[in-house]
């Protein structure tokens, strides 16, 4: 299976610190982890362990709002650089990025790919898209073709441009 898909084989313990896999999985934007043997062979929490940073476990799997999330982007170290016609934006000091936050919208563009920024930046997705942050972080990090999807039953927009990419999330 691993060779029709092009993905790694990790091995790992049944149980306990899988740290060093969890490394491997984020530095290589690992996209789809597979868990063979089933529980009896691989608990769920070394599944959830690769899947999920710690920041990401804690979150709520309730979807926040855009204006739920724009109360937490202090917290996350970004400050509002300016607001009007009905969006306010964000960005970190390494002004990497920016998050536009609307009424029914948040955006993330992203012009420089920084791994400084790659938990903030997942978190952030995280909140919007709790079960599938990760993923959408995965998919913009690599080339790929602007597209549409649907995740946590929001329609996703990915957009690969020349200097940037840019991810808007419609609640």
């Amino acid at each position: 299976m691993a060779s029709k898909t092009n993905s790694p084989v990790i091995l790992v313990p049944a149980k306990g610190d899988v740290s060093k896999q969890k490394e491997f999985v984020d530095n290589n934007n690992v996209q789809h982890v597979v868990a063979v043997g089933g529980e009896d062979v691989v608990s769920k929490q070394v599944v959830n362990d690769l899947l999920y940073t710690k920041t990401n476990t804690e979150q709520p799997q309730k979807s926040l709002t855009p204006q739920e999330i724009e109360k937490k982007l202090p917290e996350l170290g970004l400050s509002l650089v300016g607001s009007g016609y009905g969006q306010s934006d964000y960005k970190p000091s390494s002004k990497n990025f920016v998050v536009c936050v609307f009424d029914s919208r948040i955006s993330l563009d992203l012009h420089k790919n920084s791994a400084n920024d790659a938990d903030t930046i997942k978190t952030i997705l995280n909140l919007a898209l709790p079960t599938s942050g990760n993923e959408v972080y995965n998919i913009v990090t690599k080339p790929f073709s602007s597209q549409t999807i649907t995740r946590d039953g929001k329609t996703v927009e990915l957009y690969s441009g020349k200097h940037m990419v840019s991810i808007s999330i419609y609640y």
